[in-house]
């Protein structure tokens, strides 16, 4: 049994980071020791995004169930290349957000206040969006640690449309059996948002998968791994992620 969660762990070492330790040493560290490693990976797609949709439109991103902000405090960090990019944490647990709000307060004391600008909203996934008017016309969309179920919920059509500004969602669902992963393609792409990047991390006997959504024209079907990211590593996750389910459907059927 983990008695542990994986936040609690981040929590207790960015404590032990900020407790023994000068913030010059600190500043040097990397900023991805903050983060979960499942949400490197988010982390990355988010900042690919940003770059490249910036030229068109300066983005302004935006962390639904942000827990205790550790993905935003990342992104804040000056060794980010997203400086001075807006930020914005969600979360419907004013505790999580009150935990969320110290650690922002002390990477802007370890920064020298050089980090960028981060606002926290309280409430249930784009509702306070609804509420609260983000001038920016390029919003970077990102959830993760959640199922998928929740996940459509939240991105309803109404909501997606209402929200015109969102182009671009990055996910990674906590259930990620390829019926559930399906579920969500099939959702989204109903929506005219299209796969354009796959990533695959295995840890702890579990995996993980950041899919990044553009909005399109197209709302044409999309099956998981047709967008994988060139890279050996996410091959080599993916087959061992088909080969596992495979396996585990084969299992399954000799049962019954």
């Amino acid at each position: 049994m983990r008695l542990v969660s994986t936040t609690m762990i981040v929590a207790l070492s960015t404590c032990r980071l900020f407790a023994f330790n000068t913030p010059r040493q600190i500043a040097r560290r990397s900023s991805s020791k903050l983060l979960p490693p499942r949400l490197v990976d988010v982390a990355n797609s988010v900042i690919r995004v940003a770059e490249t949709t910036a030229s068109f439109s300066p983005p302004t991103i935006v962390d639904i169930g942000c827990d205790h902000c550790l993905l935003v405090g990342h992104l804040s960090f000056p060794s980010n290349p997203l400086l001075s990019t807006p930020l914005v944490a969600i979360d419907s647990s004013p505790s999580a957000l009150s935990g969320g709000r110290d650690l922002m307060d002390k990477i802007k004391i370890i920064s020298e206040g050089k980090n960028s600008p981060v606002e926290l909203m309280c409430g249930d996934g784009l509702s306070p969006l609804f509420h609260n008017e983000i001038s920016s016309s390029n919003i970077v969309l990102s959830i993760s640690g959640m199922g998928v179920s929740t996940m459509k919920k939240i991105l309803t059509e109404g909501a997606l449309q209402r929200l015109s500004a969102i182009h671009n969602i990055v996910l990674q669902p906590t259930n990620t059996k390829p019926r559930n992963m399906q579920l969500i393609y099939d959702h989204l792409t109903s929506l005219k948002f299209r796969p354009r990047d796959e990533r695959f991390f295995y840890d702890d006997r579990r995996f993980y998968i950041t899919t990044t959504f553009q909005k399109t024209d197209n709302d044409e079907p999309a099956v998981l791994g047709s967008f994988l990211y060139d890279t050996e590593r996410t091959r080599q996750i993916y087959e061992k992620y088909t080969k596992f389910h495979e396996e585990w459907s084969r299992k399954i059927k000799e049962k019954i």
